[in-house]
């Protein structure tokens, strides 16, 4: 006890005959600290911490031994829906910006073209209405179906009671609200909080660019 006694009078006399060199050292080491704890907390948010649904360790993203990121055609994602025998539901999904017209007022909304199962497999209930499910991306034109998030139907919509049922226009088509999901649900990404959602099956109606999707599937291997 007494060393370290000693050491810190040293230290604090050694701050004193050169403080400016003291207060660089202590910024450099504050800002140094700060960084590291920035860069954990995103580290944490993005990869470390599982996404927020009902059984997230039974939730798998596939990915092929080709590619470092999991894109997929849509035929390929289509088969893989089709023909697994190991997953007890797979979802594909796309995002894009929508402009969406409502009560004669358009805004743009972060849109998700997703799979019919893809609220199956995050094991998602409604809060309001009800969800996509598997008809609604049964074929091209099956549904008009479009589901808004809670902050989305609280924001955009401010709180529409009846919206349920509400007829809205994306990207110039026409589409019905059937469902709101609970609060604090913006998707199954980390970064983008995706505000509506539409069947994947419909891009082409949506006129959105040719691409590719990403995989999910629920169940274990």
């Amino acid at each position: 006890m007494n060393s370290l006694l000693q050491d810190l009078r040293f230290a604090f006399r050694q701050m004193l005959r050169s403080p400016g060199f003291a207060l660089t050292a202590v910024l450099t080491l504050a800002l140094g600290i700060a960084a590291n704890v920035i860069v954990f907390g995103v580290l944490d948010s993005l990869i470390l911490r599982p996404i927020d649904v009902p059984h997230a360790e039974q939730v798998w993203q596939l990915g092929t031994t080709v590619l470092a990121y999991p894109v997929f055609s849509y035929p390929e994602a289509r088969d893989i829906r089709d023909n697994n025998s190991v997953f007890s539901a797979v979802a594909g999904d796309v995002g894009q910006v929508f402009g969406v017209e409502s009560n004669g007022n358009t805004s743009v909304m972060w849109g998700l073209e997703a799979g019919g199962q893809y609220f199956e497999v995050l094991g998602i209930k409604p809060a309001l209405g009800r969800l996509l499910q598997r008809s609604d991306d049964d074929h091209p034109g099956a549904s008009d179906a479009a589901v808004i998030t809670w902050a989305a139907w609280k924001g955009k919509f401010g709180g529409d009671p009846n919206i349920v049922g509400k007829l809205v226009r994306i990207n110039k088509q026409p589409y019905t609200i059937v469902g709101v999901t609970p609060e604090g649900f913006h998707g199954s990404e980390k970064i983008i909080q995706w505000e509506i959602f539409v069947p994947l099956v419909n891009r082409r109606r949506l006129k959105a660019p040719a691409g590719s999707t990403n995989g999910m599937a629920e169940g274990s291997l």
